[in-house]
């Protein structure tokens, strides 16, 4: 039979210190001894202060105890490698707040996690239900397989609450050595006082390597830590601190919004968008970029803008604005044209003025010329002019006179020789070439020709006289009266 030897006066001592301290078991070296809990889980929890992890061996203040209390309820023990399991011992929980304790369990155990063995003594066939606590404050302990020749490997072990007293609650350690611990180290257990006095205590959430006590992480095993809050690892125990972008305790993280409190890295030009745990950049209209950094969009060089085809654009951080052209007016986005003629316009004196599309010309009126942005009278036209109504205005009367001065001596001068023609008695054997009323009835249809035309040719509207159709009448009235009178002197 495998013993493991002891010092009397070391378990002694290790016993006190640990009802002193209040610690937790650990590992002993070489020997049997307390197995270190990496993973504990459990299909049910009472509430946050009894969940798996409060089901160590030792647990002065709490232990696991389950949501229901069923004997579907199991909690299981993750060893992170194989060990050799030579004793397990439970233990209740009495307290004013909760107190119960389990009577009989059974033990499942595995080496991978998927594949599970009931636990059965050597000889028996059948799964062996373990007698667990008489009461929720003693220490029951069970020796397994209870021989050094074919010891029970696991990394994996769930321990099933068949029978219980008030609830289930249960503290529970596990006793064994490293697989590879030899039958020449004496580091079998075969008894209860061997578990007993095998424990050299490390404190609460460390657990003896060799001759060391390591520290346990529990934010490895099944920590749950509340929403928005993650496990962090620190020597002997944890802590659940809230996500980067919340803040609160352990209890309770709520999100922190970095765009009202300003804690945030966007662009002046940009706007700030809390989402849970963080928040989001963008740019503003009129910019472009990440929204940690933003520039100006150049609406107007990239055609981007909707100015009138009037209308001039101008860029402007952010934004672009539309201006009519000069002689438009309008918002921009509309122009139309500006009548500057029925405006007050800037035309000079003697200037008439035309619009145009955006614009307006001025032009000098007849018989001036511009100069120097004025129109001053040209000096060319007002010679001509002058001349032209110096002579009508002189010309004009002077004809009229010659004229009728004309008219009457040519009048004075047929009566006069009509008259002699009709005195003097006309010889028998002399024959006129013309007839006296011929050659009259020629000359007053010469005068009354010559009035008429002189009629036509005098526009007192347009005060222009035509000299050269007076002549033509006043040549042949000439010669009118020169035939006669020599055909007067031929008679005679």
């Amino acid at each position: 039979m495998c013993r493991v030897l002891w010092n009397p006066l070391h378990v002694l001592v290790t016993y006190i210190s640990m009802i002193l301290s209040l610690n937790f078991p650990g590992t002993s070296v070489y020997g049997a001894g307390n197995i270190p809990f990496a993973w504990m889980t459990a299909t049910s929890i009472y509430d946050k202060f009894h969940t798996a992890r409060d089901a160590v061996l030792g647990n002065s203040t709490s232990a696991w105890c389950a949501g229901n209390s069923t004997s579907h309820q199991y909690i299981q023990v993750n060893l992170e490698k194989v060990f050799e399991l030579q004793g397990i011992a439970t233990q209740g929980l009495y307290s004013n707040y909760i107190s119960g304790h389990v009577t009989a369990y059974k033990m499942k155990t595995s080496l991978n996690g998927l594949l599970w063995h009931g636990y059965r003594e050597s000889n028996q066939s059948k799964e062996m239900i373990l007698p667990g606590n008489n009461d929720s404050t003693n220490v029951s302990y069970n020796i397994l397989n209870g021989s050094c020749s074919k010891p029970l490997k696991a990394q994996f072990v769930r321990i099933y609450p068949v029978k219980w007293l008030n609830n289930i609650c249960m503290r529970i350690g596990l006793f064994g050595v490293p697989s590879t611990c030899s039958l020449s180290n004496n580091c079998c257990i075969t008894n209860e006082s061997d578990i007993k006095n095998s424990t050299s205590p490390c404190p609460r959430g460390f657990y003896r390597d060799g001759n060391i006590c390591s520290d346990i992480d529990e934010c490895i095993s099944n920590i749950t830590c509340r929403a928005n809050s993650t496990c962090v690892n620190i020597p002997g125990s944890f802590n659940c601190t809230c996500l980067l972008g919340y803040h609160g305790n352990a209890s309770k993280c709520i999100d922190i919004n970095e765009c009202a409190t300003a804690n945030h890295s966007c662009s002046t030009h940009a706007q700030c968008i809390n989402v849970p745990g963080s928040y989001t950049c963008r740019c503003t209209s009129g910019y472009h970029g990440s929204g940690h950094k933003c520039l100006d969009v150049d609406e107007c060089g990239m055609n981007l803008r909707s100015c009138h085809k009037n209308a001039s654009c101008t860029n402007t951080p952010g934004s672009y604005t539309c201006d009519c052209k000069n002689g438009y007016e309008g918002d921009g986005l509309n122009c139309k044209d500006v009548d500057e003629c029925k405006r007050s316009h800037i035309c000079p004196r003697h200037a008439v003025c035309t619009n145009l599309p955006g614009s307006f010309y001025c032009a000098c009126t007849r018989g001036y010329r511009s100069s120097s942005g004025n129109c001053t009278a040209d000096s060319v036209a007002g010679q001509f002019t002058h001349r032209r109504y110096l002579g009508i205005a002189i010309g004009l009367p002077v004809i009229v006179i010659v004229v009728v001065i004309s008219v009457s001596l040519a009048y004075i001068v047929t009566r006069r020789r009509r008259k002699r023609v009709v005195r003097r008695p006309k010889p028998s054997n002399q024959t006129s070439s013309r007839p006296p009323s011929t050659v009259i009835g020629q000359i007053d249809k010469l005068l009354f020709d010559d009035d008429r035309k002189l009629r036509d040719s005098v526009s007192l509207n347009s005060l222009q006289f035509s000299i050269p159709s007076v002549h033509p009448s006043l040549t042949a009235l000439n010669n009118i009266t020169i035939n006669n009178t020599k055909t007067s002197h031929e008679t005679l």
